[in-house]
C-alpha cells in the first residue's frame, strides 16, 4: 500500500479533488492552506490537512455568527416583553398623534388671545397673558402625554 505521505499532484487534480478552481487553489496556497511543495506541485497529505481545517473554521465561523444572530434575535424578544423596546411604527403613531395636539392647540391660541386681550392696553400686561396661555398650552399638553403614558 502507498503511503499518503509525500504524494504531489498538479494544481488541476487538487481542484478536482477539493471541488474548486485552480485559481482558489493558488489563492489558498498563498494563505498558508494549500501546501506547495515544488513549482507546480502540492502536497496531497498536506493540501487536504489544511483544506479540510479551513473549511471546519469557515463552518465555525458561520455557526458562530447564526448563534451570535439568533441571541440578539431573542434579546429583542425579551427586551420586547420586558415593553423596554417598543415598535417603530408605535413611536411614529404617537408623534404624528402628539404633533396633531400640539397643532390644535397652537391653533387654538389666536382665538383666547383675542378674547382675553380685548381690553388689555399696556404691553407688559398683553405679554404676561400671552406668557399665561402658552404655559397653559403647554401643561394641557405634559398632562395628555403622562396620562398616553399611563395607558
Amino acid at each position: 500500500m502507498r503511503k499518503v505521505k509525500n504524494i504531489l499532484v498538479l494544481p488541476q487534480k487538487l481542484a478536482e479533488i477539493c471541488g474548486v478552481s485552480e485559481r482558489e487553489i493558488r489563492r489558498l496556497a498563498n494563505d498558508g492552506i494549500m501546501k506547495r511543495k515544488e513549482v507546480g506541485k502540492y502536497d496531497l497529505a498536506e493540501s487536504l490537512k489544511g483544506y479540510i481545517n479551513f473549511i471546519k473554521n469557515k463552518n465555525s465561523k458561520v455557526d458562530d455568527d447564526l448563534k451570535r444572530a439568533r441571541k440578539e434575535k431573542v434579546d429583542i424578544e425579551i427586551l420586547k416583553l420586558k415593553g423596554e423596546l417598543i415598535d417603530i411604527k408605535e413611536v411614529e403613531e404617537f408623534h404624528i398623534q402628539l404633533i396633531a395636539t400640539i397643532r390644535t392647540k397652537l391653533l387654538s391660541l389666536p382665538k383666547k388671545l383675542v378674547v382675553d386681550l380685548k381690553d388689555v392696553a399696556e404691553t407688559i400686561e398683553k405679554e404676561k397673558i400671552i406668557k399665561k396661555l402658552i404655559y397653559e398650552v403647554l401643561e394641557d399638553l405634559e398632562n395628555e402625554a403622562c396620562e398616553e403614558e399611563g395607558t
